[in-house]
């Protein structure tokens, strides 16, 4: 059995700020091949540069670049 420790690790950031965030946080209920990561945009622009922008942020602060 794989620990989560193990685990593929997939970061997904979103536009939306509620429903996207709810569909993608089910994945991680589903079969355990892989940890995913919900980056949630909370008001802070839903264009895609903005969506990279905080995509890239989140990697940089957690270490994951």
């Amino acid at each position: 059995s794989k620990t989560k420790s193990c685990l593929r690790t997939i970061v997904i950031a979103t536009e939306g700020t509620v429903t996207e965030p709810e569909y993608f946080s089910q994945l991680n209920s589903m079969k355990k091949s892989a940890n995913f990561i919900i980056v949630p945009n909370y008001g802070n622009g839903s264009d895609p540069t903005k969506v990279l922008e905080r995509m890239k942020k989140y990697l940089q602060e957690n270490a994951l670049d």
